[in-house]
């Protein structure tokens, strides 16, 4: 895993090379210099970038004008509010960010005219602070940040023909004044190392419309520096099992299945939490589970990866499946999907084509990914030089493929949600 990498004597002996850190922090502060001019300056040219990343990200945005969701034929309403739970001990208390998305017409209750249009935004926040701490233990200034108003992703699939995978019929309103579903299958969103709650939003809105109430936290690897765990204290585990306890007590949403899904180190917590009749979706990452009562023998668990993935590459994720998953090749996996198969319980689907394959962050989504090439593109060249581990983003910033990775395996997702959590 990634921690394991930061501990281990070739990381040491990588960093017993720099002499003076402090004349690294300094090297870093002067790359930065521009970022810090831009978030105080309207009128500078990165300032400029930045907007336009964040307002015309994704080619399936929602449209600049409002437009009653009425005057649509065939189309799809998903809901989404943030909110913030607690988690509390014995001296204190953290108030932890979690992003919500969920069918918006469940009843006649919520039975009005949605008006879609330009508010609704996902609040994303890069801390370069919080990046520099977590891979090289720099403590540099807070104010090193910036947030991006992320457009909604809003793709959705046609179930019978997967060759027009691209269909804007899903639009996400805000639910505010929405109600949760009295009950719903739960699906759990589990970021990586330096990952967001942002990072599968992609993927919770495709199920948010097919009945899905998807949940995500901000865990404490989270490039976002919401909130401090400088003790440690506070796990993933604890994170997931309160923002479930707030679902069903405050929100009175009863989980008629769960399932969960991560990506990279998310995968870790895939495997290591709820029970045996969980449904589990691994991105990028193996499915290595630690705790015996978490996962049994009839535990449907989908594993994807990926041939280019060059922070978990597939020589680390193959023994973990070698022996009881049925494997596809992705390029040619999508006769099953045509052919509406049931997919096995246990199955890993591998992107072989080197040539097309994704890398370890083409799996998120790419309102996330073109926020964070337009703002950390600049400390690339300085994080190769001191050899730290940017977990494919030198990749990512060439190929820019997320939506080309979505179209392929969000429909894969999909189908093995919903063969997993509701028709059985």
């Amino acid at each position: 895993s990634i921690f394991t990498f930061l501990k281990s004597e070739a990381w040491v002996k990588r960093m017993s090379v720099v002499s003076r850190k402090s004349f690294f922090e300094e090297k870093l502060m002067a790359s930065l210099m521009p970022f810090n001019r831009s978030a105080t300056k309207g009128d500078d040219d990165a300032s400029r970038r930045g907007r336009s990343i964040a307002e015309t990200v994704s080619s399936a945005a929602a449209p600049r004008t409002a437009t009653n969701i009425s005057t649509f034929g065939n189309c799809y309403n998903v809901a989404y509010r943030s909110i913030e739970i607690t988690i509390q001990n014995e001296v204190s208390f953290t108030q932890v960010p979690v992003s919500i998305w969920y069918p918006a017409e469940h009843n006649n209750n919520n039975a009005v005219s949605f008006t879609v249009g330009s508010d609704v935004k996902y609040k994303y926040t890069i801390s370069v602070s919080k990046i520099s701490k977590l891979i090289a233990g720099w403590n540099l200034p807070r104010f090193l940040k910036r947030t991006f108003a992320l457009n909604p992703i809003q793709l959705d699939f046609d179930s019978d023909d997967y060759s027009d995978k691209q269909v804007p019929r899903l639009f996400v309103v805000d639910g505010a004044w929405i109600s949760l579903p009295a009950s719903a299958p739960v699906l759990v969103l589990a970021h990586g190392y330096l990952g967001s709650r942002f990072d599968l939003c992609h993927v919770a809105e495709v199920m948010a419309k097919e009945g899905f109430v998807c949940v995500s936290a901000e865990y404490p690897e989270s490039l976002a520096a919401s909130y401090d765990n400088d003790g440690g204290l506070l796990l993933r585990s604890v994170i997931t099992s309160q923002m479930l306890q707030t679902l069903r007590e405050e929100y009175n949403t009863f989980p008629t299945s769960y399932g969960i899904i991560g990506h990279s180190l998310g995968c870790h917590t895939v495997m290591n939490s709820g029970n045996p009749h969980w449904t589990r979706v691994c991105i990028a990452g193996a499915p290595a589970a630690a705790y015996s009562s978490c996962v049994d023998e009839n535990s449907p668990i989908l594993c994807i990866a990926s041939i280019n993935d060059g922070a978990v590459p597939w020589s680390r994720i193959k023994p973990f499946v070698a022996d009881s998953y049925s494997s596809f090749d992705l390029g040619g996996s999508e006769m099953l999907l045509h052919q509406q198969l049931d997919l096995p319980p246990r199955s890993v689907f591998l992107f072989q084509n080197v040539s097309t394959a994704p890398n370890h962050i083409s799996f998120l989504a790419e309102n996330v990914n073109d926020s964070m090439v337009s703002f950390l593109s600049l400390l690339l060249p300085l994080a190769k030089t001191l050899r730290l581990p940017v977990l494919d983003f030198d990749k990512y910033k060439e190929s820019r493929d997320s939506m080309q990775t979505a179209t392929t395996v969000i429909p894969l997702i999909r189908r093995f949600l919903l063969q997993n959590m509701v028709r059985n």
